[in-house]
């Protein structure tokens, strides 16, 4: 049953919800990117683009919900 409160959901939030957790990280880095945080480095690396950039992306991270343990660790399904 629904109280009349709606809870508004993050775009990675979103993200995660349909597509699943690569999409997650794809969304959170793409925010970072749109705000001017972080640019491309390196295939397959991001580079913060200030030292006060670097706090904010850290706080960014510590703020998003954690993922079970380990799963960082382990690689993405390969998709089909």
């Amino acid at each position: 049953m629904s109280d009349g409160t709606a809870v508004r959901l993050e775009p990675h939030e979103i993200a995660l919800l349909g597509e699943g957790p690569r999409a997650a990280v794809t969304v959170a880095v793409v925010e970072l990117h749109l705000r001017g945080l972080v640019e491309a480095d390196l295939p397959g690396t991001i580079r913060a683009r200030a030292a006060d950039g670097v706090e904010a992306v850290r706080r960014l991270l510590l703020s998003r919900p954690r993922c079970a343990p380990g799963c960082a660790s382990r690689p993405p399904p390969r998709a089909s």
